[in-house]
């Protein structure tokens, strides 16, 4: 696994980390099997970004907040670059993570503002046009305040009593 190429080990389903983390038992195995692999292999500084929030999603599965949070911070994107407004994404689940719904808030309304650039005109694998809710991770965001006071991994099993704090 170690030998895998960055894309395939982080995205492939049946190769890489997630094959791991597909037993809920393994969460933890899985996140220190990326750890390692980022720490051991030659990976580009965006991969690395995804390797390091994809940890910390996981560490965040498993109630390590602390870490998942630390993590979370190395994933911000450079301003420059963030065009989709992946860094009030990141800022909004680490709020979540330390119980700021003010914080929440306030990021999930910077999100909610980020324009959607022109040329987003999202394919699937054979090239065909699909549609895409804007902004990205919008759904998510909105999911941490409705079910804010639930676990990470509550949220992202399904979280069924909704409450707005």
């Amino acid at each position: 696994m170690m030998e895998l190429p960055p894309r395939e080990f982080d995205q492939n389903f049946e190769n890489g980390w997630r094959v791991v983390a597909k037993n809920n038992d393994c969460l933890e195995v899985a996140a220190n099997l990326i750890r390692t692999y980022y720490t051991t292999n030659e990976v580009s500084a965006g991969a690395k970004r995804t390797f390091v929030w994809h940890e910390g999603q996981l560490r965040a599965e498993i109630g390590q907040y602390r870490q998942a949070i630390q993590l979370m911070e190395q994933a911000e994107k450079p301003v420059q670059r963030d065009i989709s407004g992946w860094n009030h994404y990141v800022a909004a689940t680490i709020a979540f993570l330390q119980s700021d719904m003010e914080k929440l808030r306030i990021h999930r309304e910077k999100l909610a503002a980020v324009p959607k650039p022109e040329n987003f005109n999202p394919k699937d694998a054979d090239g065909n046009p699909i549609e895409i809710d804007w902004p990205l991770n919008l759904n998510i965001v909105d999911k941490f305040i409705s079910c804010f006071g639930q676990t990470y991994a509550e949220v992202y099993s399904g979280c069924t009593q909704e409450k707005q704090p």
